[in-house]
């Protein structure tokens, strides 16, 4: 797999298919995942044209990218359930008018805590759709993996999962 600088920066991967009448350069980071079909179609060109060392390569590829993404994955959960633990605490407070020790809280507190707890909320939505986002990746990438497989004849058994890790 080639890398490729950009230049504002960073690195492309770039995966190559090359035939006798064209080639086919793929940027791994936004092809991957992909769609069943596509994926379908690249690894079957990959079977006629690539060689086991290049499908070797975008298959370590895919699972670091899996790696990757359940790190992100358990990172963004983590977070979400922090906010929603500041959600539910804030939203006593809120509720009863009495800080967890049992002191009031005045008008103008009990303003500032309901404002405190739409933006908390606004981020315990936003890390819980981000790990769902990556929790669907994760299962595309796993999916993408089975098609490489399936569609060179190679296997590897690098499998992981929610449940090991």
């Amino acid at each position: 797999m080639a890398q490729i600088e950009r230049l504002w920066g960073g690195v492309m991967k770039v995966f190559e298919i090359n035939w006798f009448t064209g080639h086919m350069a793929l940027n791994v980071d936004v092809f991957f995942p992909a769609s069943v079909n596509k994926a379908k179609k690249v690894f079957k060109l990959m079977r006629q044209y690539c060689s086991s060392e290049q499908i070797e390569s975008l298959d370590e590829y895919l699972h670091q990218a899996k790696v990757k993404t359940l790190e992100d994955g358990k990172n963004y959960a983590s977070e979400y359930r922090k906010y929603h633990q500041k959600a539910v605490d804030i939203q006593e407070i809120v509720d009863s008018g009495k800080l967890p020790i049992g002191l009031r809280v005045s008008e103008w507190e009990l303003k500032e805590y309901k404002k405190d707890l739409k933006e908390v909320k606004k981020s315990e939505r936003s890390y819980l759709s981000e790990a769902k986002a990556q929790e669907r990746k994760f299962k595309s990438l796993e999916r993408n993996i089975e098609l490489l497989h399936t569609h060179t004849h190679t296997h590897t058994d690098k499998r992981l999962s929610l449940i090991h890790i």
